[in-house]
């Protein structure tokens, strides 16, 4: 038996989803995403001659899900006036707004002849015949702007609309954004007021600034705008309210995720997006759903991300949206991309590009100009990537989000041609806003200024820069690039090394393979962690450790062997071959540089989804002199774990500090996964349920803190800087004793 209460009068109401006596009607829907829902109308009895129609969604168990609608209706149906029995016909996208029809608007809609086209398009020509027969009616040019926006069709929106006082107004600032922002939109934005419209209009006037701000990264007012909606409708149960409320949340989400929050992005969207489902609201699913599905292929669970993609496919499909199948298109090149189909990927973008609505559009055009320019620079046409990306970036009133991708397209092509000219024609056309202070345009700022140092081969300047960007990524959860910038710091601890043959630095750009190694294994890129065997191997030669290079070598072999790299295969047995005939030494320094050049400068590529690790125990030792701790996690520690992570202790001071390293060690113990870092003053064996690149970083930077530490050589100061920079980092522990 469903319970809930009557939105009009608040009685309890109840029926039972397998009785078909207890309820009006019931309609399935649902997809693989949400499920099975129903949409059930249930009448009760609310005064004489009236019922009370209330519209709810329930899941195949009969368990409430939401409210969709709720109306009056005479009880007998020849009491029932036309315009009744015409308005529970019209889209539940729409059918809201019919609240505020005029006595005249009544008497029109009550005349519209049956039976009645329900189609998309059918809707599209009944609400044109509306507003043909009373052009200055406010509800039927707004209906028409309404309807028109949710169905793609921006461009057919009536002109009266243009007008500040029309209710229309919002959404045609709305769409005019879509087309193009502009520093004159923005403040038109801006001056948009509440108080100017009806309550149910003021919904549009704020889903239209949140948009609008998104859009034009002005990122401060829709920060405002949030608060202020929050404030306003954040308690309420009506629907419309709702629907305003979560597409306001999800815009505000996305500037979240553009910031660098994804799983706050997440958090924010996901809700809004499955209510969309539920409710059946296709604005909704259409607008959030493209929003929720590119932030999931950016955190890289591209399978979610694709089933969304479909959900959100077939409500523009129903919707006969050629605009937002063109949205579709565009993000399935994406993945195709992602996937690394860049002929297939490029050839959807060039027939994209073709169409009439890419043409139309300032934004969508260049967009697909932009992922072009990706496609060509992974196919290494670099002279037709960069000549489209600054072609774009020469037109006015790009959106900041879309500079920043051409800008960094560029960027790689500097990289990958090593050109200064390149470099410096992007500094000169940064953005002059907030993002540039953003984690990521400090990142951004950070690269171009270590590109420029490497270029001049300052390599102790490339290093420091590139660590600062590590910092900054790690803080933020930002790893989409840190296997490049892992990589470009080992190639410049090797340069160092091969200068001046002090092992220090062949022990560093060890370390940094080891941290690309994760996010090579994090993400199953065999053919990424085939190479960094190989370039381990190769780095072991320049040392003159042969036997470390043949180990190496035969792990990358076992790699290729194992996942059907047949190419890399044959490049492991040569390099073994040579090995043992003593040739190898003379070429591997250039085949060295090959696989450093290879596996940088790439665009950033889908990884899976992140999740922290479960961290047991951890215990900390200072060289050399008595000070050590032991950590056990206060919510999923025990002694189980600490006991283990102790045999391991003793097993290290008898062995640990007399085996050869390279800097960094793990495996998988029988309690969990090891994870072992050592400096010149510390080290530090953690005892975790997997080993991931935020972990091992967050290790490094505690090691760091407290070598930086200023009283470190206090064990009570000390003891207090570890527990406090361990709960920043990884989480809350607390201290064992080790007697």
């Amino acid at each position: 038996m469903t319970e809930f209460k009557c939105k009009i009068c608040n009685q309890d109401i109840s029926f039972d989803l397998d009785d078909s006596s207890t309820y009006l009607s019931k309609t399935e829907s649902g997809n693989p995403l949400i499920g099975k829902l129903y949409t059930v109308r249930v009448g009760h009895r609310g005064g004489v001659n009236v019922l009370h129609i209330n519209v709810v969604v329930v899941d195949e168990n009969g368990e409430y899900r939401a409210h969709k609608d709720s109306y009056e209706e005479s009880e007998s149906a020849d009491d029932t006036s036309s315009f009744e029995r015409v308005s529970q016909k019209f889209p539940s996208e729409i059918k809201p707004f019919l609240d505020l029809a005029s006595e005249s608007d009544r008497t029109i809609i009550s005349a519209i002849s049956q039976p009645m086209d329900c189609t998309a398009d059918g809707w599209t020509r009944t609400i044109s015949q509306l507003y043909e027969l009373d052009t200055s009616s406010r509800l039927f040019e707004f209906l028409l702007a309404k309807w028109n926006f949710i169905v793609g069709n921006g461009s057919e929106i009536p002109e009266g609309a243009a007008r500040s006082e029309s209710w229309g107004y919002p959404l045609y600032l709305r769409f005019r954004c879509r087309v193009s922002g502009s520093p004159e939109l923005l403040e038109l934005t801006k001056e948009l007021h509440f108080d100017s419209y009806p309550p149910l209009i003021q919904f549009e006037v704020a889903m239209a600034k949140a948009e609008n701000f998104l859009r034009m990264a002005a990122f401060e007012h829709l920060d405002e705008l949030y608060e202020f909606v929050q404030k306003n409708w954040g308690d309420t149960d009506l629907v419309q309210e709702k629907i305003a409320l979560l597409v306001i949340q999800s815009y505000w989400g996305f500037s979240q995720y553009r910031k660098g929050e994804v799983a706050k992005a997440l958090g924010l969207i996901e809700p809004a997006f499955s209510f969309g489902q539920i409710i059946n609201n296709r604005e909704i699913i259409a607008v959030v759903g493209t929003l929720y599905a590119n932030v999931l292929r950016a955190r890289g669970d591209l399978s979610t991300a694709l089933n969304v993609y479909e959900v959100a496919l077939n409500t523009m499909e129903e919707l006969g949206d050629e605009r937002g199948k063109v949205i579709l298109s565009i993000n399935m090149s994406i993945v195709e991309y992602k996937q690394g189909k860049f002929e297939q990927s490029l050839q959807r973008q060039k027939d994209t590009l073709n169409s009439l609505v890419a043409q139309r559009e300032f934004l969508i055009r260049n967009t697909i100009l932009n992922n072009m320019a990706e496609n060509l620079l992974a196919l290494e046409r670099y002279e037709e990537s960069q000549k489209i990306a600054q072609d774009v970036l020469s037109e006015e009133n790009i959106p900041v989000d879309l500079r920043m991708a051409l800008l960094a397209n560029l960027k790689l092509i500097a990289g990958k041609t090593e050109s200064l000219d390149l470099l410096n024609w992007i500094k000169c056309n940064l953005p002059d806003n907030e993002y540039m202070a953003s984690p990521r345009g400090q990142i951004f700022q950070y690269d171009l200024d270590a590109i420029d140092a490497e270029l001049h081969q300052n390599w102790e300047l490339m290093i420091s820069l590139l660590k600062k960007q590590l910092d900054i990524m790690t803080e933020n959860k930002l790893t989409e690039e840190a296997n490049d910038i892992e990589l470009r710091i080992a190639e410049g601890y090797f340069t160092k090394f091969q200068e001046t043959k002090d092992m220090q630095y062949l022990n560093e750009a060890y370390k940094h393979l080891d941290m690309a190694k994760i996010l090579a294994l994090e993400s199953q890129y065999y053919s990424d962690l085939c190479r960094l065997a190989i370039i381990k191997g190769l780095l072991a030669i320049q040392a003159e450790l042969s036997e470390r290079a043949r180990a190496h070598f035969e792990d990358a072999l076992s790699i290729a062997r194992s996942n059907e790299l047949y190419s890399l295969e044959s490049q492991v047995i040569k390099h073994l071959d040579q090995l043992e005939q003593g040739q190898l030494e003379e070429e591997s320094t250039s085949t060295l540089r090959s696989l450093f050049q290879r596996l940088t400068f790439r665009r950033a590529e889908e990884r899976k989804k992140w999740r922290p690790s479960n961290v047991y125990a951890i215990w900390i030792s200072k060289r050399d002199e008595a000070w050590e701790i032991l950590l056990q996690n206060e919510e999923i520690g025990n002694s189980d774990y600490t006991n283990y992570l102790l045999g391991l202790v003793d097993l290290w001071d008898k062995i640990g500090h007399h085996t050869e390293q390279d800097a960094v060690d793990s495996f998988q113990g029988s309690r969990g996964f090891v994870i072992i870092e050592s400096s010149s003053e510390y080290d530090v064996i953690v005892l975790s349920d997997q080993i991931d690149y935020i972990l091992r970083a967050s290790m490094q930077d505690v090691i760091e803190e407290i070598e930086s530490f200023p009283l470190n050589h206090i064990d009570e100061e000390l003891t207090a800087k570890t527990l406090a920079t361990i709960e920043s980092r990884i989480g809350k522990f607390e201290r064992l004793s080790l007697l």
